[in-house]
């Protein structure tokens, strides 16, 4: 009943993802959006700053509801967490939002996939993991389907200046989230820390980064923008919600199966971006895009199933996850 749970929640973290990358979308369109935030070029910073704020308060209160305290933490000593947030929210979560508004949802989620090849090649290089014929044949396999997807869909597009901008930020999104989920996964091992107060850490990081860079740079103004219209700000609320829920399944996952699993099951977004797309967005589909996805889907999991890569997560098990 432990390992089926733990199947049921990283099934489930992928639809709530796919859900999330759906909302987005449709919280960035012209169709929703104020007429007052239509012009502006930055707005995806902003509705990115309000989705990761909602999401840190949205766990703050529910531990206080259940009258439970985040754990503690030490500056000098989970520095490196703070720094992944950092990246992953206004570097990765930015780059996330305009991947979506410029390849599409179905697009967008299935490019980002590919981050947990690139957490493999990343162990390959810096973790001393051996290159294994499974890692390669999945990194190329994987590289093929990422390509096939964005070159074929610039042949139905119109705009192919914009497939190569939404490329351009989905890789950019997959390298912040690699390097988050290699710093949450050596936490694991090191840290007492609950999954609750990483990802805490982890979007109050990344909330105040937008702050500071909206005060410093930006004009931090048109943040009354939003509150001209409740329902738009409601909307990117719910959004949030769905992340929240989404991250939180996904680390319950990795504490029951392991991380290598826990990852499979949580890119299954990828797939549910594509099928959800097309049917609430009417965004193109067909078998030559399912195909490329079928592609990029092997490719992840034959990376993070390969046994070099889950000896870790097995001497981590014997000693006890954090979560």
């Amino acid at each position: 009943m432990h390992m089926k749970k733990g199947y049921i929640e990283g099934l489930t973290s992928g639809f709530f993802w796919a859900i999330n990358a759906i909302l987005v979308g449709y919280v960035i369109s012209n169709k929703i959006m104020p007429i007052t935030l239509q012009s502006v070029a930055v707005i995806g910073f902003f509705i990115a700053f309000f989705h990761d704020l909602f999401s840190s308060l949205t766990v703050f209160f529910t531990r206080i509801y259940r009258r439970q305290k985040l754990h503690k933490f030490k500056l000098q000593k989970h520095y490196a967490l703070i720094i992944s947030g950092m990246l992953a929210g206004p570097l990765g979560f930015t780059s996330y939002i305009q991947a979506i508004k410029y390849l599409d949802v179905g697009i967008a989620t299935s490019t980002v996939a590919i981050y947990p090849v690139v957490i493999a090649i990343i162990s390959v290089l810096f973790f001393n993991k051996k290159l294994t014929k499974n890692v390669l044949f999945s990194v190329v396999i994987t590289v093929i389907g990422c390509i096939g997807i964005n070159v074929y869909s610039s042949t139905i597009s119109n705009e192919t200046n914009n497939i190569y901008i939404g490329l351009f930020f989905a890789l950019i999104c997959v390298f912040s989230w690699s390097f988050e989920c290699i710093v949450i996964e050596r936490y694991c091992s090191t840290t007492d820390l609950d999954s609750d107060t990483m990802f805490f850490i982890r979007q109050c990081s990344s909330a105040l980064l937008y702050l500071v860079i909206i005060i410093c740079f930006f004009d931090y103004n048109i943040i009354g923008y939003f509150f001209i219209d409740y329902k738009y700000l409601g909307l990117i609320f719910i959004t949030s919600l769905f992340a929240t829920i989404s991250y939180l399944l996904w680390y319950n996952a990795i504490d029951k199966l392991g991380a290598p699993i826990g990852t499979v099951l949580n890119v299954t977004y990828s797939f549910w971006g594509v099928v959800l797309g097309a049917i609430l967005f009417n965004q193109y589909f067909d078998m030559y895009v399912l195909f490329f996805l079928i592609l990029i889907m092997t490719g992840v999991i034959l990376a993070v199933m390969d046994k070099g890569l889950i000896t870790d997560v097995e001497v981590k098990s014997a000693k006890g996850s954090c979560l």
